[in-house]
């Protein structure tokens, strides 16, 4: 027997300021969603995995101390005994950390959520309730199962729950975050890696375009922000294959097709030698384009600027640069992301297109003061 929930399946919730925010602003990135089918998603992808299932957290972290274990000399008995202190120690943690997004103050008057088939189904047979009782409710002898789910212990118990995937799920770095709203994505894009080409489907200026893809790698950005599946792809519009990137954060699994064939080797070692080159010249983000030589002129506050802003920052070429005149070789789009807000302290001085984009951007912006 699980949590008892309602007849129209709703749930209170009151989360901190900082998960309420954090949720909110990931709700708007993810623009797909219903609020409500965002906030179910965030439980059907991450209730198995967060500590707030309690009994199976701790089960699978003392696991992975066990399996270390195995190979050491200690006698059983001594292995026992360490496995013991091991699992105490990650339960009065895990239960501690639990006790804290409880308690943690919430940032306005509970949020009424209506939960999906799956999530019910989930919490109505969650197996370890029993053992978890001293956490979700303020008194075990108070939780009383009703044919009609009257009991007020019963709905404080599954809000406490629910509280704490939230606020986990709101003290993850944006990339794990994503890892958990595009499970599925990975799920499917991970099991075609060097195995099976996919057709992946995205709008480009408004118009739907078809790639034919040999997926490589996910690969996270310099910061750590994004991952990026790498590739190989080919576009409807163009019969070159080119190296390429695609951002798991914008792949979305009805968009996603894996191309039904026998497996072959989808990369050779001077491909995967070519494709490698690529990605640590130009960086996953700024994979697909043609790489350029691209000539800025820097101030000193402009310098500064280059050394500190690390996101998106295309690497200089020492041996063709000045003091005052760095040369990049990247594509147009990664100087262009990355010079545009140096303002007066970067000059482009090639290519010309390059230069008379930036001119156009900066006199559209001025325009609009006028």
């Amino acid at each position: 027997m699980g949590f008892c929930i309602n007849e129209e399946q709703k749930v209170n919730i009151t989360l901190s300021e900082k998960a309420n925010t954090i949720i909110l602003d990931d709700w708007e990135i993810f623009s797909t969603f219903t609020l409500t089918g965002f906030l179910n998603t965030i439980i059907e992808n991450f209730c198995e995995d967060a500590k707030a299932s309690y009994t199976e957290y701790c089960n699978i972290q003392t696991k992975k101390f066990k399996d270390l274990l195995e190979n050491s000399n200690l006698s059983q008995k001594s292995k026992n005994t360490v496995l013991k202190i091991i699992h105490d120690s990650i339960q009065k943690e895990v239960k501690q950390q639990l006790n804290e997004y409880i308690y943690l103050k919430p940032s306005s008057k509970a949020r009424s959520l209506r939960l999906n088939k799956a999530n019910c189904r989930y919490l109505e047979l969650y197996d370890d309730i029993e053992y978890e009782l001293d956490i979700y409710t303020p008194n075990s002898k108070e939780y009383v199962y009703n044919d009609d789910c009257s009991g007020t212990s019963g709905y404080l118990g599954i809000s406490r729950y629910l509280k704490c995937i939230f606020e986990e799920y709101a003290s993850l770095p944006f990339i794990q975050r994503v890892r958990i709203i595009r499970k599925k994505e990975y799920e499917i894009v991970t099991s075609a890696c060097n195995n099976n080409e996919l057709k992946i489907q995205q709008k480009i200026n408004g118009k739907a375009v078809s790639f034919t893809v040999s997926p490589y790698k996910i690969i996270p950005d310099k910061l750590g922000l994004q991952e990026y599946l790498t590739c190989l792809s080919k576009s409807s519009s163009d019969d070159e294959t080119r190296p390429s990137s695609f951002s798991m954060l914008r792949l979305e699994s009805e968009n996603i097709k894996v191309i039904s064939k026998k497996k072959k080797k989808l990369f050779f070692e001077k491909e995967v030698q070519t494709l490698e080159k690529e990605i640590s010249e130009r960086t996953p983000t700024f994979l697909l384009g043609e790489s350029e030589r691209i000539h800025v002129k820097l101030t000193e506050k402009g310098k500064e600027f280059y050394r500190s802003r690390l996101n998106y920052r295309p690497q200089k070429i020492n041996s063709e640069s000045t003091e005052d005149e760095y040369v990049f070789s990247c594509t147009e789009q990664q100087a262009y992301v990355y010079f545009l807000s140096f303002g007066k302290d970067a000059e482009i001085i090639a290519p010309e297109k390059l230069r008379k984009r930036m001119k156009e951007f900066y006199e559209s912006a001025s325009n609009k003061y006028n």
